[in-house]
């Protein structure tokens, strides 16, 4: 197909705030999740069944200090970059096309289904589709629960009152790994569905717009 017979449309896909919040927060959340396996190795009840070699060899053995700096510090920033991102999408209203709808765990599996081969055509959908919708939404509340937990177990006698939602400091410090373990995977999974989209999916995050072609014989 000729260049003359393709006609390029520009659309804006992503508001420049979002984008912010994005790309803040994937730099903080890499470097929270260093810190905290940091804390974490440094308890000898997490690391018992694991070669303490392999912490010398990624430089995070005897490194408590340093580890508890750096994610309390960040996790400041994790914080209020995650408050900013929740406020905008409820004056923005933009949350109303990342909310799951009555249909999207349907959608969902038909996306799934999609991306591994074994459905032909893409559910209709809008800036998110339904398994999007699923996803970024349940990051959310990953991340409300992140939150809670970490500061029940970084201030457990302050905020008792806080610490009592999950009864022990255990369980609280316990919630507070699987979180992160959430994180990571929810991680993965979105690099893996970025890369499967390509190029103007990822560059439409970073300026904000959408590049999009269409024959024109196919219009007219």
């Amino acid at each position: 197909m000729s260049q003359d017979s393709l006609e390029i449309r520009i659309s804006k896909k992503h508001p420049l705030w979002i984008r912010w919040a994005h790309w803040i927060h994937f730099p903080v959340f890499m470097l929270m999740v260093l810190s905290g396996l940091q804390i974490y190795w440094a308890n000898a009840a997490y690391t018992r069944f694991i070669d303490r070699q392999i912490f010398t060899y990624f430089g995070l053995d005897h490194a408590l200090a340093d580890g508890m700096y750096l994610h309390f510090s960040l996790a400041w920033i994790f914080v209020l970059n995650g408050i900013f991102y929740f406020l905008y999408l409820l004056v923005s209203r933009q949350w109303r096309e990342l909310l799951p709808t009555k249909s999207s765990f349907k959608e969902a599996i038909q996306v799934l289904l999609h991306d591994i081969g074994l459905r032909k055509d893409m559910p209709r959908n809008g800036k998110f589709n339904a398994a999007q919708r699923l996803a970024y939404t349940s990051v959310l509340i990953i991340g409300v629960i992140a939150t809670i937990s970490g500061f029940a177990i970084y201030k457990p006698l302050q905020l008792d009152w806080l610490l009592q939602i999950f009864v022990s400091y255990e369980i609280a410090r316990l919630v507070h790994f699987i979180s992160m373990i959430a994180f990571i995977m929810f991680f993965f999974v979105h690099i893996i569905q970025v890369v499967r989209s390509g190029w103007n999916n990822f560059q439409a995050m970073v300026t904000g717009y959408e590049v999009e072609g269409e024959s024109k014989d196919q219009k007219e």
